[in-house]
């Protein structure tokens, strides 16, 4: 706080203006006729981490409300990043200037320049209170795709990820978890890339591969240990593999134990590419009871059938909501959907698909239907949050 402050103080910076969209140079100054707001969205660290396709979403949907808000994206970090499809955004990258103090000269400059009515702060907690301890537009918040217990002076308004809801205040701040779908960019791979992964896991082209790609903290429960082992012993051509940055030492003990021989059908596969490895799994059966949330999404683009479980503590943390919300919310689908609040039925139906390629295909396809209607709805992703951001008499409609 105390350098963001000195860093306000100072009144002698260069003056840098240029094109619409630059790598260095600042966008030229733009004074807006028709009264739109302004507001910037400050990101930190690569735009290619799963939760920037949430943000990149919400800037294609943006679009539809150009005439009334003027976006602008900040890249703290990602060198030379021109995301797509969102040519309506201003972008300017900061990623050159490698002292951290000129940096943010640099970003104070721009946003006493462009005068902006909300700046808000995505996702990456690191140097957050740096950046966002100077109030340097009227209304500033941290969307963090969850909640984390940041409180700021600075800080008005603070945003996570949901699907719907509406804002309430709490100790005199603002809070918002609104309706969300990431812009799923999946690039193409060759079959002879997919099975050279399988082929460093000693898996085979004839094998089946079941698993989940989540953070090793959704890996502490016994009674999802239990079905990893049934589904391994279920067939002798079942693998079973997870992808997270480490795997809990009680987990491997347990099926060590359990598994005996078996337990060279079980992988850790690490940190991986998800979005490279997910064509070589044949049914993605999510953690329990809190599951995955981008990957089951990138699961389902590619055809791959999901089987999820519906707990209380799953609501907030998997892509649960956004397929009920998709169906319509009926609760007495779930099950057509590979949605189970039994774990037990959940496993049945993991067996069944093992045993049948067709009905695997019957309810990737369901599964894709419903994700189909969630990538049309960007429009309505960005109006929730757009209003939120705004002052509450300054609603936006599509």
């Amino acid at each position: 706080m105390k350098l963001a402050n000195a860093l306000m103080s100072k009144g002698n910076f260069s003056n840098h203006q240029n094109s619409n969209k630059v790598t260095l140079e600042y966008p030229p100054y733009q004074k807006n006729d028709n009264n739109a707001k302004k507001i910037a969205f400050i990101l930190k660290g690569p735009y290619k981490l799963a939760h920037v396709e949430f943000l990149h979403s919400f800037l294609q949907g943006g679009f539809h409300f150009k005439s009334k808000v003027h976006l602008t994206l900040i890249l703290i970090d990602a060198k030379e990043v021109y995301p797509k499809t969102i040519d309506h955004v201003d972008i300017i990258s900061l990623s050159s200037i490698e002292d951290p103090y000129k940096k943010i000269q640099s970003y104070i400059l721009y946003c006493r320049q462009k005068n902006f009515d909300h700046i808000c702060w995505v996702a990456c907690v690191q140097n957050l209170s740096l950046y966002m301890g100077m109030q340097l537009a009227p209304v500033q918040s941290y969307w963090s795709m969850k909640y984390h217990s940041i409180i700021m002076p600075t800080i008005q308004k603070y945003a996570g990820l949901g699907f719907g809801g509406k804002s309430f205040t709490y100790d005199s701040v603002k809070w918002f978890r609104g309706r969300a779908f990431p812009a799923l960019e999946i690039p193409k791979y060759n079959k002879q890339e997919i099975s050279k992964l399988k082929n460093t896991q000693m898996i085979s082209d004839q094998d089946i591969v079941v698993g989940c790609f989540v953070r090793s903290e959704k890996l502490h429960d016994k009674t999802f240990w239990d079905s990893i082992c049934n589904i391994i012993r279920y067939k002798q051509n079942v693998h079973f593999v997870i992808a997270s940055q480490s795997m809990p030492t009680q987990l491997k003990i347990y099926l060590e134990t359990n598994l005996k021989s078996y337990f060279c059908k079980f992988h850790h596969l690490g940190w991986i590419n998800t979005k490279k490895w997910i064509s070589n799994v044949d049914i993605y059966y999510d953690s329990f009871p809190r599951g995955s949330c981008n990957t089951i999404f990138e699961a389902i683009e590619m055809n791959v059938p999901v089987l999820m479980a519906d707990t209380s503590l799953n609501r907030e943390s998997s892509a649960l909501p956004y397929l009920l919300s998709s169906a319509g919310g009926s609760e007495n689908l779930t099950n057509t959907l590979g949605i189970y609040q039994s774990e037990s039925e959940r496993l049945m139906k993991c067996y069944e698909l093992l045993s049948s390629i067709k009905e695997r295909r019957s309810l990737s396809t369901i599964q894709k239907k419903l994700l189909s209607r969630l990538q049309n709805q960007k429009h309505l992703f960005a109006k929730d949050y757009l209003n939120f951001f705004m002052d509450e008499q300054y609603k936006i409609n599509p």
